[in-house]
């Protein structure tokens, strides 16, 4: 394409992030368009995946059919985040992409328009309509917003968590400078939860997960199983070595994942801001991520020590507004759901802001808060209810009946729950509610 190198770049980062503008342009320019080879091999896959799934393929789908070389240029693609310039530039790659099939064109009906002129008039007209028009213009690019990856209103990057009704609600997920709560009961799943959006977030962005209450050992076996695609219990001390190669062959494809461990009450969102620093000016990895497992654990010097709990928790969350906004970072934490008798008795009831502990305090302060709680658990599968605390100032989804995996760190979604289903629970077990959903 006549465009520069940084600009084709550009094109090509917004396509694999599913920037609507850019997606037009897979019916448009071939792989010959492109000005290197690598950005031609990464548009050619790109566009046969999504001729034949109508999607745009995942990063863990592309480093396995890319070249190094693509690999490489793939990895720096995912750190573009210009979006303001992509109407421009995709108007400057139609025009060009026209004018390379008008010179065709009017090279054919050259060779044609002495020996039959009424062929080169239909091989004219035919090349004319059939010249390249995306599905939009400039001044419609307004109306295409709402569903872009991209806020334009600040330019925030959307960071999907997986979940993937909340990424619809949220427009395409958590936003850098957002800060997203997930709740769930002592024992839960907080931490899976937490892992699964982790290794989802990582495709896109660097990540810093800092654990205050599991071990750094057992975060990096969720982290790990998730990315290789196998069960947590498969990943053992006498793994085969072709399986443990391949594990770490698909870690070190992803971006850095930086795990470490603090005892609770030793850290505070101060230090936790200093580590995004030295891992930005010092290593080098431009971390737009962190998840915290999980706040509650942090301390604050902004109370004193024997302020009320509620005081603690205000400052704590007040100090990770700061940090997201300040850093330009997504911060993802976990909340405990209160141990009462709807909870803790599994009852079948969707989740509400006071089921939250520190509710006021952590949601009004959260961009997004989900809560999981989970009603029976057979085999590692977790059958159970994902609420909607909050999703921005937009509408909120109604809760759902899902299905988690700890094992696998996979969530299925199975039925809408309602208040009419809640009618038909009513004076019903667990297991006869659950398998009557799914």
């Amino acid at each position: 394409m006549n465009l520069t190198r940084q600009s084709q770049e550009i094109l090509l980062a917004n396509t694999l992030k599913n920037h609507p503008a850019t997606v037009v342009l897979l019916s448009i320019i071939s792989d010959k368009d492109w000005a290197t080879p690598v950005l031609s091999e990464i548009w050619t896959v790109v566009k046969a995946h999504y001729l034949r799934y109508n999607s745009i393929p995942s990063r863990s789908t592309l480093i396995e059919e890319l070249s190094p070389d693509a690999l490489q240029m793939l990895t720096k693609l995912y750190t573009i985040n210009d979006g303001d310039s992509v109407p421009a530039l995709i108007d400057m790659a139609v025009s060009f992409v026209k004018y390379k099939r008008l010179q065709d064109l009017v090279r054919n009906v050259d060779d044609v328009l002495e020996q039959n002129p009424d062929l080169a008039e239909i091989t004219l007209r035919n090349g004319l309509s059939g010249l390249p028009i995306p599905a939009y213009n400039s001044n419609a690019l307004l109306d295409m917003l709402p569903n872009a990856i991209y806020n334009y209103d600040d330019n925030r990057l959307g960071l999907p968590t997986g979940i993937s009704v909340l990424d619809r609600a949220t427009k395409g997920g958590v936003g850098l400078g957002e800060v997203f709560i997930v709740a769930a009961p002592s024992g839960g799943g907080k931490s899976s939860l937490l892992s699964m959006i982790c290794t989802n977030v990582a495709v896109m962005v660097p990540c810093l997960y800092i654990t205050l209450e599991l071990s750094a050992d057992r975060v990096v076996r969720m982290l790990s199983a998730r990315v290789a695609r196998v069960r947590q219990s498969e990943i053992t001390s006498d793994m085969q070595p072709e399986q443990f190669v391949q594990i770490r062959q698909r870690m070190q494809r992803l971006y850095p994942m930086e795990v470490a461990y603090y005892p609770s009450e030793t850290l505070t969102v101060s230090q936790i801001s200093g580590m995004v620093e030295y891992l930005r000016r010092v290593k080098g990895v431009n971390v737009q991520a962190i998840f915290i497992d999980y706040c509650d654990h942090l301390t604050t010097n902004r109370v004193a020590k024997n302020s009320p709990k509620w005081e603690k928790i205000a400052a704590i969350y007040q100090e990770l507004v700061d940090l997201a906004k300040v850093s330009k970072v997504a911060i993802f934490t976990a909340s405990q759901l209160k141990n009462s008798d709807a909870i803790r008795k599994g009852s079948v009831e969707a989740v509400e802001y006071g089921d939250i502990a520190g509710s006021i305090e952590k949601i009004n302060k959260a961009d997004v808060a989900i809560a999981w709680k989970p009603l029976e658990v057979n085999a590692g599968i977790a059958k159970g209810i994902l609420s909607f605390m909050k999703v921005r100032e937009g509408e909120q989804p109604n809760p759902w009946i899902c299905s988690f995996d700890y094992d696998k760190l996979s969530f299925k979604f199975l039925n809408p729950f309602s208040p009419s289903s809640e009618a038909v629970m009513a004076g019903s077990s667990n297991n006869s509610i659950l398998s009557r959903l799914a």
